[in-house]
């Protein structure tokens, strides 16, 4: 999507959201995740207040090419983000 948000998905387990969808733009919050391969589902953890609202939760994935897209399980919210 045009919300400017980068999300930084690296092997140690950890992940980053830079930018963001409420238009602060420039917090970099770090949080760890797992990945369930055979359910699809990318759970992200954190102890940010920042993050709590924004990433932190439990998402369906679908990866096509160089796009991810996360659906929220709860209310089927997408967000979608373009591997550079």
């Amino acid at each position: 999507d045009d919300s400017g948000a980068v999300l930084d998905i690296m092997d140690n387990g950890e992940v980053t959201l830079t930018g963001g969808t409420d238009g602060e733009g420039g917090e970099n919050t770090p949080m760890s995740y797992t990945v369930d391969t055979k359910n699809k589902i990318f759970t992200v953890y954190t102890d940010s207040a920042y993050a709590e609202g924004v990433l932190s939760g439990s998402y369906d994935y679908n990866i096509e090419k160089d796009t991810l897209t996360l659906t929220e399980r709860e209310h089927g919210d997408q967000m979608v983000f373009t591997r550079e």
